[in-house]
């Protein structure tokens, strides 16, 4: 990444509103559980802190057909802007935010490979909701001087974002209604 390289690809409302309403009727029934913070490898989980992250989250096993989805716009992106070598993608999570609920600034990678040698590289948002159903609840993106990037193109419903894992980002507090969408990780070896 350099400093004409764009710090996130977007599709605006590039889901139709049937299938995300269709993520929500599979995803809002099954049981949830406070997300937790920090990377977990195979065996280790990461820790509930909810003065961090008090949202709730379910994963998505694989085999899924989100996975196809994911997969397809994760390529797009890479391929048009970051360019960066991936090997996998991290399971994918549904993620519910209510009244409250934020999950504060945060980078996705953290500095030590996990068990497999691999980092997180790329990180994914699709928006699930119509942004008039829910106030509050931002995605924001900070730049490498710490100037707030909130995009606009992300607001709409079925909307994608893609942006370099290292990056600071938050859920700003939902102040009313609930924001709900779906999140996925794109692991690679470590940049050099």
């Amino acid at each position: 990444m350099n400093l004409h390289t764009p710090l996130y690809h977007y599709w605006k409302g590039v889901l139709p509103k049937e299938l995300c309403d269709l993520i929500i009727n599979l995803y809002d029934p099954i049981e949830r559980t406070t997300g937790s913070i920090g990377i977990p490898a195979p065996g280790v989980k990461g820790k509930v802190m909810e003065q961090y992250r008090n949202s709730s989250v379910s994963g998505i096993g694989e085999p899924h057909w989100l996975y196809g989805i994911a997969n397809y716009y994760m390529q797009l992106a890479n391929q048009e802007t970051f360019h960066y070598e991936i090997k996998s993608t991290q399971a994918l999570q549904y993620s519910v935010y209510g009244e409250g609920q934020q999950y504060v600034w945060h980078r996705d990678s953290g500095n030590s490979p996990n068990q497999n040698g691999l980092i997180r590289k790329l990180s994914m948002s699709i928006q699930l909701d119509d942004p008039a159903t829910y106030q509050g609840g931002e995605f924001q993106i900070k730049n490498f001087v710490d100037l707030l990037l909130e995009p606009e193109e992300f607001k709409p419903k079925g909307s994608i974002i893609v942006f370099p894992s290292m990056l600071l980002h938050r859920v700003a507090p939902v102040t009313q209604g609930v924001r709900r969408s779906l999140v996925a990780w794109f692991m690679g070896e470590p940049f050099r």
